[in-house]
């Protein structure tokens, strides 16, 4: 059953109300971030997670995103507001959050909340990685750079039957 009735819409009348969805789906998830963390306040994370998987009948993966999205949104009021503003959609929120989680220290979403707003969700997911390897003081090192340098390796051949063996450690 549809609420409302998509048909008797023009091409621009379709396109602003698809914009208003989104604009509905922020408002949303800005208010779902503070009963989320609210809820992960008073009865845990597994409470949480669980909360949203049974109850928004989400994957075991969505719910656990989700509530670290709202952890982060409900402890930053100008992302909530961004977000409930539909400045930003949740995907920027998410990469914000996951910023935010892996430099906790490092101001994430005061930093990147301008880049957030004026970017694509492609162009800022590239916008936040950068900002956190910047955060990671690696002197400009990619991430296969790194990688490569931390890839070690070991290989003999067994005198006995002249097989070789080779061990490896990839990151």
């Amino acid at each position: 059953m549809l609420l409302l009735d998509p048909s008797g819409l023009d091409v621009g009348g379709l396109k602003t109300s698809i914009g208003l969805c989104g604009t509905l789906r922020g408002i949303v998830s800005a208010a779902e971030a503070g009963f989320v963390a609210e809820l992960e306040r008073r009865a845990g994370r597994h409470e949480a997670n669980e909360a949203l998987r049974k109850r928004q009948k989400v994957s075991p993966a969505k719910a656990k995103r989700r509530s670290k999205t709202s952890k982060t949104t409900a402890e930053q009021p100008d992302l909530a507001a961004a977000l409930a503003d539909g400045h930003i959609s949740e995907e920027h929120a998410d990469a914000i959050a996951d910023a935010d989680q892996a430099h906790p220290d490092a101001g994430a979403t005061a930093a990147l909340l301008d880049d957030a707003k004026g970017q694509s969700v492609e162009q800022f997911r590239h916008t936040a990685k950068d900002w956190g390897r910047n955060q990671q003081g690696d002197q400009g090192e990619t991430e296969a750079q790194r990688q490569y340098k931390a890839r070690k390796a070991w290989s003999r051949v067994r005198p006995e039957d002249g097989m070789g063996v080779t061990i490896a450690e990839l990151d």
